[in-house]
């Protein structure tokens, strides 16, 4: 399920992401190292000794990767801008907790275990849409698990369900994760990767059109994604870049756009919320306009599950931005 201009430079143990060798670059927060380390601790590791290991890895990378740790800070300053630093500096490091707790419980799926319970809001929803026996555009965040969710309720759907994933940045990593993935893969689940294949959307709509479902995550921008700057509802002066490829591809093939979040309620119990679907469709004849009315909407959405479960929120970019008009006006007020 799935930004661009803001990568930040991640560092463990002195490595760098861009000019680094291929192995050293293994070492890096993005790389496969990390990955198999963590596939083999819940083959081996004892269950009582779990909890020492994530605290201690989540303190690791908390203090040992700035350039993830100091987004995060910002993000949650802009959601709770009545807070000290301090008190942003400490959601934070539950956010990493948070995500660490994830990661492992999708490693232990990925291994064949049947660890984690789950619970449905707003099933109603969802099976008013089924009814309809129509394709969709599934938009889903980076949080809670949307991982171990997808493959799970895939027979749920009663269709077949495609997630769209940005690519890895570390090469191994992603050649890695393909592995897992294909060997995931079953009638009604499949994962793609938003690589260079330039007939992608060209095949994600042709599968919403013979009525199976897409999901895309819409909340960040990764790598060469064409973005859409949206005002963040109740924080003036800021604005948050999304995907525009989601609401695209759902007014190319004239499908519904159905929300739907993956949330950890606690040790290996997940939640999945879905709210009722919208629609991208154009009044008139500016394409774009009918784009960026879908991505608002979406938005109006996001934001209040983003805040009712922001320790959760897996976004180690940049998210908010002030918009340059409001920074203008700012600067050219005089100080009275």
């Amino acid at each position: 399920m799935a930004g661009s201009s803001q990568i930040p430079e991640n560092r463990v143990a002195g490595s760098t992401q861009e000019s680094s060798s291929p192995e050293v670059k293994r070492f890096s927060v993005y790389g496969d190292f990390w990955t198999q380390i963590q596939a083999a601790g819940v083959r081996q590791c004892p269950f009582f000794f779990e909890p020492i290991l994530l605290a201690y890895y989540t303190l690791f990378f908390f203090i040992l990767c700035p350039g993830t740790r100091k987004p995060v800070i910002d993000n949650l300053s802009v959601l709770f801008p009545e807070s000290s630093q301090l008190s942003n500096t400490f959601r934070a490091l539950r956010v990493f907790w948070s995500f660490s707790c994830s990661i492992t419980d999708a490693a232990y799926s990925r291994e064949g275990k049947n660890i984690i319970d789950w619970e449905v809001e707003g099933d109603d929803c969802f099976q008013a849409f089924a009814a309809k026996q129509e394709g969709a555009v599934v938009l889903t965040a980076h949080m809670g698990n949307y991982d171990v969710a997808a493959p799970m309720f895939s027979g749920k759907f009663g269709k077949k369900l495609i997630t769209v994933r940005a690519p890895e940045r570390d090469k191994q990593r992603q050649e890695y994760m393909q592995e897992k993935f294909r060997a995931e893969a079953t009638e009604d689940y499949e994962v793609r990767y938003n690589s260079d294949d330039k007939f992608l959307g060209i095949d994600l709509t042709r599968a919403i059109m013979k009525g199976e479902y897409v999901a895309i995550q819409g909340d960040r921008i990764l790598f060469d994604v064409s973005p859409l700057e949206v005002p963040v509802p109740d924080v003036p002066g800021f604005h948050i870049n999304i995907p525009k490829g989601p609401f695209v591809l759902a007014l190319t093939s004239r499908a519904s756009i159905l929300p739907l979040f993956a949330v950890r309620l606690g040790r290996r119990r997940y939640r999945v919320v879905i709210l009722p679907e919208f629609v991208c469709e154009r009044t008139s004849r500016d394409h774009e306009e009918a784009v960026r009315q879908a991505a608002c909407q979406w938005v109006e959405i996001l934001m209040p599950v983003v805040r009712k479960y922001w320790f959760q929120w897996y976004v180690f970019e940049p998210a908010f931005f002030k918009d340059e008009k409001e920074a203008s006006r700012t600067l050219l007020t005089p100080d009275s």
